[in-house]
């Protein structure tokens, strides 16, 4: 006949209740509560969701970010980018969609504005390509680099009607900071209209080409692509003030 011994049940009791909160207490370690980050939009890589795993404490605050090299780039200048962390509109806007046309046209802007990093590094690399070609056919004063100009002028001006617009639907509803749309207004004008000066450098190259009103085509021509060039080499600078913050050029 068994016999019933409370300590025995007790012990037994205790360590079935050890065992159960050890298993319990290692399938939270394995998986974790979801963390609610207070910043759900990364404050570095503009519109980009963030990632839990990546995160830092500055002035007693804890900050996310959307990848560990955002994180290095606020680290970096924190003045800079504060402002979008603590920016609500921007912060709602990549959460809510505040701002985004629904449906089918929301959709089809956010698409384009995604190709705005691909195209947008031609039209820069072509009009100074195509400056630097005139540059050579005026001090050479030898007409080889004349149609190297021209394609690449060409190029170039494609490539603006295409980063322009594209820029535009990037920048579209996304509710920038105060400090970030000074940048995002000296970036998106100084494109745009760099690319249609650089379209007036085009028309006047076409028109040179014709026996009429040459030298005052060629003066436009070449007055046009060289502030065109500047102007797009400059939207490309404060395209990098956007990415990288304004010291990027630091040693």
């Amino acid at each position: 006949m068994l016999r019933w011994c409370p300590k025995i049940v007790a012990v037994r009791i205790a360590l079935v209740w050890l065992a159960l909160s050890m298993v319990v207490g290692a399938s939270e370690a394995a998986n974790p509560a979801a963390v609610v980050p207070d910043n759900p939009m990364c404050p570095v890589m503009l519109g980009s969701a963030v990632d839990p795993e990546f995160w830092l404490d500055y002035n007693g605050k804890r900050i996310w970010f959307c990848c560990d090299n955002c994180r290095a780039r606020f680290i970096a200048n924190p003045d800079f980018f504060m402002p979008n962390v603590e920016d609500e509109a921007y912060q709602t806007a990549g959460t809510t969609g505040s701002g985004e046309p629904a449906g089918f046209v929301g959709s089809l802007i956010g698409l384009a504005g995604r190709w705005h990093p691909v195209a947008v590094h031609f039209p820069i690399a072509l009009a100074l390509a195509a400056l630097l070609a005139e540059i050579m056919t005026i001090m050479t004063g030898a007409r080889t680099f004349l149609p190297v100009s021209r394609f690449l002028l060409w190029t170039a001006v494609a490539g603006a009607l295409l980063a322009a617009p594209f820029g535009w639907a990037a920048a579209h509803g996304a509710g920038y900071s105060e400090v970030v749309q000074q940048t995002v207004f000296r970036h998106r004008w100084l494109g745009t209209g760099g690319g249609a000066i650089l379209l007036i450098a085009l028309l006047a190259r076409e028109v040179a080409e014709k026996p009429k009103d040459r030298k005052f085509a060629w003066g436009l021509y070449r007055l046009s692509l060289f502030v065109g060039a500047v102007a797009i080499a400059l939207a490309g600078y404060f395209g990098g003030v956007l990415v990288y913050g304004p010291d990027h050029f630091r040693f």
